[in-house]
């Protein structure tokens, strides 16, 4: 059975982390979701199997459920910011993302952010004439860094 106490799979993952950052392990960055039959402890993770449901995979329990990022998610990036480890935004919901954003802007302003690996999913396409160029981020060199924009982003749609 999975634990489902937060005190102790916050305590579980602080101190395996710092059992591996005292034993010369580097970590660079840990993922805040990732597919799971709950994805609601840290974040609700995104939902990109779409194309399952064509093949006949019953995908309900890896639908994004809960309400973003969660109190237990912001703790553990703070402890993982703490560490000097980057959180990982790769496989957070569009929700969980910019309540993420937010709160690392409010709250770590200068701490970098990172995207391990990232897949064009998520975007539905309702509207007479929307294009996929619609949604996709430019990016533009700011010193040594990319900065990436959307100017005006497409409002994500309402699922039931």
């Amino acid at each position: 059975m999975f634990e489902t106490d937060e005190g102790k799979i916050e305590n579980d993952i602080l101190s395996n982390l710092d059992w591996l950052l005292t034993n010369q392990h580097k970590v660079i960055y840990v993922n805040l979701a990732h597919i799971d039959n709950g994805n609601t402890m840290f974040a609700n993770q995104a939902y990109a199997v779409d194309a399952f449901r064509l093949g006949g995979f019953d995908e309900k329990h890896l639908r994004p459920v809960g309400d973003g990022l969660t109190l237990l998610g912001t703790r553990l990036a703070t402890h993982l910011t703490q560490r000097q480890v980057l959180s990982d935004v790769k496989h957070l919901s569009w929700k969980a993302r910019q309540q993420f954003y937010t709160f690392m802007a409010d709250n770590f302003p200068d701490f970098p952010l990172i995207c391990s690996h990232s897949g064009f999913t998520g975007c539905w396409f309702n509207k007479q004439g929307e294009r996929i160029s619609d949604y996709i981020v430019s990016s533009t060199k700011v010193g040594q860094q990319q900065k990436s924009y959307w100017p005006n982003p497409p409002s994500p749609p309402l699922r039931a």
